[in-house]
């Protein structure tokens, strides 16, 4: 048998627990009632509690809500978990107590002065307990799903993804979620999360028979609906029947920069496939997923950037890979002064006459530095 350790958040209570018991029939579910209010003590608490719980129980599980998650992450009971569930968890408290400074006006050297500062929304803001976030950061190497409303006015998507990206965790956005998950509509979400019913009703055969924009665009509707934007692109987006991966990349097309901000991680899987498939259709859809990601420095690939080079003048290439492969290549040159001089002389020794108007318009574009 396995134990169920939920930790609630602020201003919950152990007795929370109640609910998951029936979604965990086979397993005993432990609230803890811990009763301390700080990552350094509750931590401690949870430790010993999990500690416990590991002495009993072939597997200790973990639930965790909101600020629950963060301390939960600053017990050192990593080895002691066999996965975790995360509700709305609080990931990057520093950013946080930022915001929250920000929101009252108080400057860090204030803070640092006064100790602790009250404040007209309810929070106490206090000096050591930021200086124990910065110099505790957060390391976390459990198996983890994350659910997180669209609506959370205290995490944003973006930081819920990078924590997500970075720790390889599996992360679901329910559109109108709540940082507080308790409408009946949020509930039945959360269950059937926890219970790991496939909210997606999309499969194999579905995505075969998409042909249309409209069909396109109902796929993306109903990922976005689930908000698990990473997973559906890793089931689907590099099948090997391109029919499939075809209709899952054209319904990411539709995406918005910040929802597919979650697919991040996984660039260079997107790279590899837009430079090794054969199939034209989900080579320049690859591709259009590729420039609406971001792209650092350290995100250079000289393999890549051959194979934009070489696409982007190739009169028998598609004029939809053509110019997206410029937009490329010019996004990867700005980091190089000699690399942008050489596609300048790349483009400006085009037989412009044998090209598309598409083509033509970013070529001119980046000939004339309209395209920042």
């Amino acid at each position: 048998m396995n134990a169920i350790l939920y930790i609630h958040g602020k201003g919950g209570s152990a007795t929370e627990s109640e609910h998951y018991k029936p979604l965990f029939p086979d397993n005993e579910v432990i609230g803890l009632d811990y009763q301390t209010f700080t990552p350094w003590e509750t931590g401690k608490e949870i430790r010993i509690a999990v500690e416990e719980l590991k002495g009993k129980y072939e597997n200790v599980i973990l639930i965790a809500n909101s600020i629950g998650a963060f301390f939960s992450m600053n017990a050192d009971i990593d080895e002691m978990i066999q996965k975790a569930y995360f509700i709305s968890p609080i990931v990057d408290m520093d950013k946080l107590i930022t915001d929250m400074m920000k929101w009252a006006n108080v400057t860090q050297q204030e803070l640092e002065l006064k100790g602790v500062i009250h404040t007209d929304f309810g929070e106490d803001l206090s000096w050591d307990y930021l200086s124990y976030v910065r110099s505790h950061l957060v390391e976390w190497r459990v198996p983890t799903q994350i659910l997180y409303g669209s609506k959370d006015h205290l995490i944003s998507l973006d930081t819920i993804t990078r924590f997500a990206n970075k720790h390889q965790a599996s992360l679901t956005v329910m559109q109108g979620g709540e940082h507080w998950f308790h409408t009946d509509e949020q509930i039945v979400f959360l269950d059937n999360w926890i219970k790991g019913i496939d909210i997606m009703t999309i499969n194999k055969d579905r995505l075969r028979q998409t042909f249309s924009e409209g069909g396109a665009q109902k796929i993306y509707q109903e990922v976005k609906a689930c908000g698990d934007f990473l997973g559906f692109a890793r089931r689907y987006a590099f099948s090997e029947d391109y029919l499939v991966a075809r209709s899952a990349l054209w319904g990411l097309t539709k995406a918005s920069r910040e929802e597919l901000s979650q697919l991040q991680v996984i660039l260079s899987e997107f790279i590899n496939q837009a430079m090794q498939i054969d199939n034209s259709s989900v080579r320049r859809l690859s591709l259009n997923v590729i420039e609406r990601l971001e792209m650092s420095e350290n995100d250079l690939r000289t393999d890549f950037l051959d194979f934009c080079f070489e696409h982007m003048i190739d009169v028998e290439e598609l004029p939809g890979i053509q110019s997206v492969c410029m937009k490329l290549a010019f996004r990867m040159c700005k980091f190089y002064p000699e690399l942008m001089d050489e596609l300048k002389r790349t483009l400006e020794a085009m037989e412009i006459d044998y090209y598309k108007p598409a083509v033509k318009g970013v070529r001119s574009k980046i000939l004339s530095g309209r395209l920042k």
